[in-house]
């Protein structure tokens, strides 16, 4: 019987070279790690030397550091109104896949977007029409996560059904499943500091998505409290 191997790891910095992120998380004594493919308050991606990527790709065979994954930017927002941000959100996107595919992670994490300028509900339309541009113009062999957002500024992926809804009509193989971030669930209204709401949070995963489809726990603390009851 093959002995099951607890992953647990941190995100780590790609400051000096893309490939440093795999030599830190040994240091820290990570056999997983989360990393940013270029600066996420940018739009511009900077070529990443091969050597870079080769050195990235043998450290990580030989520290054992699996899954890999790689978390979008943070201007990426597929349910925008402004139609330069969205075409700029879905060729970045793009662009992160590729470097993902490049890097042979796992998985690419995403926050879908926020509807400042119009109900969620059209935010969710506009994001799930993009995904499936993005599904159209190619297979990677990394899958895209979907992760749950703190419910501010018009998010439109704050409640597990939210998604849930995203994944099932966008209806492609490109989102492999989703992120649980502890830190967002709790400030988005559910209650999880006790057995109780975390019961319910885990019973509403269940229900709506499904726990195998949960690819990786974001376990972060929050300071606020929730802005509402789920």
């Amino acid at each position: 019987m093959s002995k099951l191997i607890r992953r647990l790891g941190v995100h780590t910095s790609i400051a000096g070279g893309i490939h440093l992120s795999i030599e830190r998380a040994r240091e820290l004594g990570c056999n997983t790690i989360q990393i940013f493919s270029h600066n996420p308050r940018q739009w511009l991606i900077r070529e990443i030397p091969s050597d870079y990527i080769m050195q990235f790709k043998e450290w990580r065979k030989s520290y054992d550091i699996n899954p890999v994954f790689i978390h979008t930017s943070y201007l990426i927002n597929l349910a925008a109104s402004d139609n330069g941000i969205l075409e700029k959100s879905i060729s970045l996107l793009i662009q992160e896949m590729n470097i993902a595919d490049l890097l042979d992670a796992d998985y690419v994490i995403l926050h879908t977007g926020s509807a400042s300028q119009d109900s969620e509900e059209v935010g969710r339309k506009r994001a799930i029409e993009a995904l499936k541009r993005v599904a159209r113009g190619k297979e990677w062999r990394s899958k895209l996560l979907l992760e749950n957002t703190a419910g501010e500024r018009g998010d439109i992926s704050s409640h597990i059904k939210d998604i849930a809804e995203i994944i099932d009509r966008t209806g492609s193989p490109l989102i492999g499943g989703v992120v649980i971030d502890t830190c967002h669930a709790f400030a988005a209204g559910y209650d999880i500091k006790d057995e109780k709401g975390l019961s319910g949070l885990i019973k509403e995963i269940e229900k709506h998505i499904g726990l195998n489809n949960i690819k990786l726990i974001h376990l972060n603390d929050s300071k606020k409290r929730p802005q509402f009851s789920c």
